[in-house]
C-alpha cells in the first residue's frame, strides 16, 4: 500500500482496510485512486463490493433516520451493543475530529470531493453545512450476510434504497414536546432554530421504503429493547 500523500486524511487508506474477526484485509490504494487502466480498476471495485460469501444471503443495510433532538446516536449505540453481531457503520464527514455523538472519520470538504470522484462511497449527501459519506466498504460486510447499522439522511434515503438491495428505514420518533424540551436542554440552538427543526420532523418519508418506526419518548433502555425486538432477523 502506499503512503499517504501531503495533506491527505488517513481516511484514504484506512477505507481500504476490510476489518476480519481474526485478520485484516488490505486492498491497495489503487483500487480508490484513479488508474491508467479502466477495466482492472473496475475489476478491483467489483471483486471488493460484490462478492458475496457462498450460499450466504445479503444483510441488512439499516438506514437509521429520525428529527435533531430524538436521539439516534444514543439508540444506535445501545442496539449495537445488545446485538453484538450487528455492523454500525463508520460515516465520513467534513468536520473536525473528536465532536463527539458517533464515530467518524473526518476529512476536509477538498479530502472528500477526492473521494466521491473516485466512487469511495455507496451513498453520501450534504446537510447543514457538512457533507456525509457511507463508505463502499460496507459492501462487505453486506455480502457476508451482515446486517449493518448506518446513520442516515431522509435526503438520502431514496439514493440508499437504490444502492442496496436490503435496504430497511428505522424511523425514530417522538412527540415534540419532547424534541423540543431536548433541543433546548442542548442549548446549541434558539428558539427560531427549535422551531425549524420541529417543522421539519413532520416531513414525511419517501414513499415505497421498508420503514420500521420507533419511538423515543420513553427511557431509553426500553427504546433500545424495543428496537433490538423490531430489528430481530425474520427466520426463513
Amino acid at each position: 500500500m502506499r503512503a499517504p500523500m501531503d495533506g491527505e486524511s488517513p481516511i484514504a487508506n484506512e477505507i481500504l482496510k476490510l476489518r476480519l474477526r481474526d485478520s485484516v484485509v488490505v486492498f491497495a490504494a489503487q483500487f480508490w485512486r484513479p488508474r491508467n487502466n479502466t477495466a482492472d480498476k473496475m475489476k478491483i471495485r467489483h471483486d471488493l463490493c460484490h462478492t458475496r460469501t457462498r450460499g450466504m444471503t445479503e444483510g441488512r443495510l439499516i438506514a437509521v433516520v429520525g428529527p435533531s433532538g430524538v436521539g439516534k446516536d444514543s439508540v444506535m449505540q445501545g442496539v449495537a451493543e445488545v446485538m453484538p453481531k450487528l455492523h454500525l457503520v463508520r460515516r465520513v464527514i467534513t468536520r473536525a475530529p473528536g465532536l463527539g455523538g458517533e464515530d467518524y472519520d473526518a476529512v476536509s470538504e477538498v479530502q472528500f470531493q477526492d473521494l466521491v470522484s473516485d466512487g469511495a462511497f455507496a451513498v453520501h449527501w450534504g446537510a447543514h453545512g457538512l457533507f456525509y459519506g457511507i463508505p463502499q466498504t460496507v459492501r462487505y460486510q453486506l455480502n457476508k450476510g451482515t446486517d449493518c447499522l448506518a446513520n442516515f439522511s431522509r435526503k438520502a434515503l431514496q439514493a440508499g434504497a437504490d444502492a442496496f438491495p436490503n435496504f430497511v428505514v428505522m424511523n425514530i420518533t417522538a412527540e415534540p414536546e419532547t424534541l423540543a424540551a431536548r433541543l433546548a436542554a442542548r442549548g446549541r440552538e434558539s428558539e427560531a432554530d427549535i422551531a425549524r427543526r420541529l417543522a421539519e420532523a413532520t416531513k414525511p418519508l419517501p414513499t415505497g421504503l421498508d420503514v420500521i418506526t420507533l419511538s423515543n419518548d420513553g427511557p431509553l433502555n426500553q427504546t433500545i429493547a424495543r428496537a433490538a425486538q423490531l430489528l430481530q432477523p425474520v427466520s426463513a
